[in-house]
């Protein structure tokens, strides 16, 4: 098996995993170390030549879609996931309220909210200050939803449990001096995210 970054799809960047990569030769594809190949007998790279960045990217990307596969069956996205959680500690709010504290585009959010309100993980009301405006709140089925990605994520952290404090410090470190430019111009960092834990 390999991992392989597939250009073509939607939202280029997203790794999936063949299980059959020896037995379809002769197809085009683009391997995670972004050159084309004529086909899909890939090799693990030799990861001690590549860069810091490159292996924080590649590792959150792999991590983010064990953890999206398994969030699907509760009808939750990583993003979705963002949202109820910002719900549940700042309370209801406006739609671009919301979407600013999660930093991501309104646009982005909206989509985000759709999913949760078809699963019936939140409520959207119109706002009584501004009748073209929603306010969103989290239900009681999202809150058990929550409650139930904080333990996929508790058991996917024990999965991987090399992840040992001193690289825990230096990936808080790489988060407060990259993001705290970026999150000063929208407010508080994200719910969840103290910097500390």
């Amino acid at each position: 098996m390999g991992w392989l970054l597939d250009a073509a799809a939607e939202g280029r960047g997203r790794f999936h995993q063949h299980s059959q990569i020896a037995e379809s030769p002769g197809r085009q594809g683009v391997a995670y170390i972004g050159q084309p190949c004529a086909t899909y007998n890939w090799k693990v790279p030799d990861l001690n030549s590549w860069p810091t960045p490159r292996l924080l990217s590649t590792a959150a990307r792999l991590v983010e879609h064990v953890w999206n596969e398994k969030l699907a069956d509760l009808g939750l996205t990583h993003a979705g996931v963002i949202a109820l959680e910002v719900l549940e500690t700042e309370g209801p709010m406006a739609q671009t309220l919301l979407a600013a504290r999660a930093r991501v585009q309104a646009q982005t959010m909206g989509k985000t909210l759709s999913r949760l309100e078809a699963h019936g993980h939140i409520n959207r009301a119109r706002s009584q200050a501004d009748r073209r405006a929603h306010r969103v709140s989290i239900s009681e089925s999202g809150k058990v939803a929550l409650a139930q990605a904080r333990e996929l994520e508790r058991s996917l952290a024990a999965d991987t449990e090399q992840a040992t404090d001193e690289l825990q410090e230096l990936l808080r470190g790489i988060i407060r001096r990259l993001g705290s430019s970026r999150w000063s111009l929208a407010g508080p960092p994200p719910a969840g995210w103290t910097g500390q834990d």
